[in-house]
This record gives C-alpha cells, sequence and structure tokens, in this order.
C-alpha cells in the first residue's frame, strides 16, 4: 500500500521510529542541560546588594548622618536603635543617591524596622510596647 508522498507503509514506518528517536534524544539533551544550568545557578556568587546584610530581628541603628539635600530618613529617627521587622524583596534602586546622580543603578534592600516610640520621644504616654514601623533603605542601617 503507498503512502501519499509515494514511499511504502515500511518507509513510513521507519521514519516515524527515527523521528521517535531524534525526539527522545532532543528530550533527553535538554534535560542534561537543564541539569547543568541548575548546577550552574546553585554555584553563581551573588553581586553587592542582592543578599540582604540584615535579617528579621537583627538589632539596628539608624546612622546619624547630615547629608546635603533632602534625604527620605527623618531626622528624628537618626542615631535611634530599631529591630528588623521585615526585608523588603526585591532589591530597589537607591532613590536617594539616583536622585542626584550618584550611584546609577545600585541596588540595595530596603528594611522595614521598629522603633520604640519610648526612644524617639522619651515622655511618651501611650504603651511601651508601641513602635514605629518604617522602611529604611540599607545604607542607613548599621548592626548593633
Amino acid at each position: 500500500m503507498g503512502c501519499r508522498n509515494g514511499g511504502d507503509a515500511r518507509a513510513t514506518f521507519l521514519a516515524i521510529v527515527s523521528f521517535k528517536g531524534e525526539r527522545d534524544a532532543i528530550l533527553k539533551a535538554r534535560f542534561e542541560v537543564s541539569s547543568q544550568i541548575e548546577k550552574q545557578i546553585r554555584e553563581i556568587v551573588t553581586a553587592t546588594g542582592e543578599v540582604p546584610s540584615f535579617g528579621v530581628g537583627d538589632r539596628v541603628r539608624v546612622m546619624t548622618r547630615s547629608p546635603v539635600g533632602h534625604y527620605r530618613v527623618p531626622t528624628y529617627l537618626r542615631g535611634r536603635t530599631g529591630v528588623v521587622d521585615a526585608v523588603i524583596e526585591p532589591v530597589a534602586m537607591d532613590n536617594e543617591e539616583e536622585a542626584y546622580g550618584r550611584n546609577a543603578g545600585s541596588r540595595r534592600h530596603y528594611y522595614r524596622i521598629a522603633v520604640p516610640m519610648t526612644s524617639i520621644w522619651p515622655d511618651y504616654a501611650g504603651s511601651p510596647r508601641d513602635d514605629l514601623r518604617i522602611e529604611v533603605f540599607e545604607t542607613w542601617l548599621e548592626r548593633i
């Protein structure tokens, strides 16, 4: 019995078997490449700023700096201590430096920190458990 392309059934069968063998070889090669890529990914060295410098629960101090210009850290928080409540993912651009044309494209983490209200305002009349939560860029924090 003939096939549409003028060959016989045996030729069609051999073509299908050959195609199946090639397909299996392609799938095997894809699996091997995927395994190699996965291994390489585990061996990647991260760039500065990709891995958080602080973790949840770390005690930090907001640095006391007085840079010229507008910066996002309130002056009443500078020098105060707090605890990292959350690491904000993904990394973000340092918008303070970017605004002044410095460190273009530099990316690091923001951290939500909890600062006790009594350390900000000593005569605070509320509960001693009250705190202020604010997101601060990594370059403003130091470990204590």
